[in-house]
Parts: C-alpha cells; sequence; structure tokens
C-alpha cells in the first residue's frame, strides 16, 4: 500500500520532531486542506494538528481533538459543520462549496462587478460558516466590492450624492441596529450595508432581516426571542441583572462585546445543548470578570473575608 511522503522529521528524546517548523504550513495545506484557515488563525489548534501529525492519528481523531476545545464547543452551527466535514474532505460538503462560488459568482455579475477568485472563495465559506440567506449574500457581494474590487460596470449613482455627513448617519445608525442583534461590525462590514443602502440593492426591511439571520446563526438559543424581535429586547432582564451586579447603567451591557457574549454562546455542560445561562449562572459568570473587583459588593465581600480570617485565626501583624 503506497504511503505518503513525510517531511523530514528526527528524534528528540523519543519523539518524532519537524527539523524546520517553515514546512509546517505547507504540509498542512497538502495534508489536512480543510484545518488550513483554523491552524493559521489559531495557536491552540495549530498544536493540535502538529501533534497529530507527529504522532500519526489519522484526520477524523485530529477533528475529534478539536472538537473537545471550548473554542470549537462556542461555534456556530454553521461553522461546526464547515470545519467538521472540510477536514475530511466530504465529497457532498464540497460540492455544496462549489456551487456556493458559482452562486456568488454569477450574482456579483448580475449586479455588474466581477470579483476576484479570492473574494468569491472567502464569501462563500463565509455564507455556508454563518447559513447566510441572499440578503446577505448581497451585502458581503456589494462590501467587496467597495474594499476594491475591479467593477465590470458602475452602478446607477443617485439622483442627488449623499452627502459626507449623511453617509456618517447612515453607519452610525445601521452600527447601532446591529449592536441590538449581538453584532459587533468592521467599518468595512458597516461601509457595505450603506453602499448597498445608496445604490438601492437592499431595503432597510432587508438590512434588519439580514441581521437578523446573522444572530440567530451566531446565537441559536435565543432564535425564538429573535423571531419576536430584536436581541437587546429579548434579553432585557440579563442586561437588568448585569447592571445590578457590575454596577453599571444598563445601556452599557452591550451583547456584541465578547465579555457578554458569554450569555449567548454558553452551552449546558450536561449535554453540550444551547441554551442561555439561568439567572444564577449568569450572575455567577458575572462576578468572575475584572469589571465586578471594582464594585461596591466585591469590595464588602473582600472585607468580610478578612474580618473572617481575622475572627478564626487573629489579625497579622
Amino acid at each position: 500500500m503506497a504511503t505518503t511522503k513525510k517531511p523530514n522529521l528526527e528524534t528528540r528524546k523519543g519523539r518524532r520532531q519537524f527539523v524546520s517548523s517553515d514546512k509546517w504550513e505547507a504540509f498542512v495545506s497538502k495534508q489536512y486542506p480543510g484545518l488550513l484557515d483554523i491552524y493559521r488563525s489559531n495557536p491552540d489548534i495549530a498544536a493540535i494538528v502538529r501533534q497529530g501529525y507527529v504522532q500519526e492519528r489519522p484526520t477524523a481523531d485530529i477533528v475529534k481533538d478539536i472538537q473537545a476545545t471550548n473554542w470549537y464547543r462556542n461555534l456556530g452551527a454553521g461553522e461546526y459543520e464547515y470545519i467538521t466535514r472540510t477536514a475530511v474532505g466530504d465529497k457532498a460538503y464540497m460540492d455544496s462549496i462549489a456551487a456556493r462560488e458559482e452562486l456568488v459568482r454569477s450574482s456579483a455579475k448580475t449586479k455588474g462587478y466581477e470579483l476576484p477568485d479570492t473574494a468569491v472563495k472567502k464569501i462563500a465559506a463565509d455564507s455556508l460558516k454563518g447559513k447566510w440567506d441572499t440578503a446577505t449574500i448581497s451585502n458581503a457581494i456589494g462590501e467587496s466590492v467597495v474594499a476594491g474590487a475591479k467593477g465590470m460596470a458602475q452602478p446607477t449613482a443617485p439622483e442627488q450624492a449623499p452627502t459626507g455627513l449623511q453617509k456618517t448617519a447612515d453607519a452610525a445608525a445601521i452600527r447601532s441596529r446591529a449592536k441590538r442583534y449581538g453584532l459587533n461590525m468592521t467599518d468595512s462590514q458597516i461601509e457595505g450595508y450603506v453602499q448597498s443602502v445608496l445604490t438601492g440593492t437592499m431595503s432597510d426591511q432587508q438590512i434588519t432581516d439580514s441581521f437578523r439571520n446573522q444572530a440567530k446563526a451566531l446565537y441559536p438559543s435565543v432564535a425564538a426571542q429573535l423571531d419576536a424581535g430584536d436581541l437587546e429586547t429579548g434579553v432585557q432582564a440579563y442586561k437588568s441583572i448585569a447592571s445590578q451586579v457590575l454596577g453599571i447603567d444598563a445601556s452599557q451591557v452591550d451583547f456584541s462585546q465578547d465579555k457578554y457574549k458569554a450569555l449567548l454562546t454558553y452551552k449546558d455542560p450536561a449535554n453540550g445543548e444551547s441554551r442561555l445561562m439561568n439567572a444564577s449562572e449568569w450572575g455567577n459568570y458575572l462576578r468572575q470578570l475584572p469589571d465586578w473587583k471594582k464594585t461596591t459588593e466585591a469590595q464588602n465581600r473582600y472585607q468580610t473575608m478578612i474580618d473572617t480570617i481575622d475572627r478564626v485565626f487573629g489579625k497579622v501583624r
């Protein structure tokens, strides 16, 4: 049976290791192509992949190790499927990626643009990971065009070009709305939405629908709340708890920030299913944040602990 030729190895203290590390990425690209993006972006996952290779473990076992990490448990359903199926070269899924790339390419041409292959592949992959609807894909195409894709034909300009102040106001309004859905968007993403509005490729309702669908893909535990309204309204009670525990105004509790997203990405330790924390779990989590240590509640607790130690052991002099 033919064997895959591996890069040069040497034995160090009884364990096989690569002689030089600069060959790793090229090797991962060939041996584990579905894991390359994660390998590049996450050092912990990269270490698992390298270790798996040194130990001559099959791809399926390496994927299981990755699935056991906190990083993997916090993935959305789309990312979960993308990583699992591309890592093992699932033919049906690879075909769906090719079909999505063709959809992105043809959609861009319909709007009068030709995107480079790198942009097409990125939008296709991101759309599968995020389970995007057509409106979100359309916005991503617009964002890519704004970021510098080569245009075949520019969209028809509005009768009266918007002023810089108007565009700034539109961007601020879109960013504020995105935050209400727990989405922390980059400037280029916001600009993509602004351009979609100005060129008439997306309506105000389509933007809201896009935000809702992105949030449902990222935070499946609050899908029902999102169907009823925006995220802010759905988790208002949790904002009140955070306000009380951290001693801040409720308006400062922004679920687009990583430290508050734990509520939305929580998975039940008993069965691994996504759900919101209960009030007790949420309160305990908040009291582990550095912000809580500055509160009056924290200072009182610390003082109580000191008083107790003094009573039991006597004051240290």
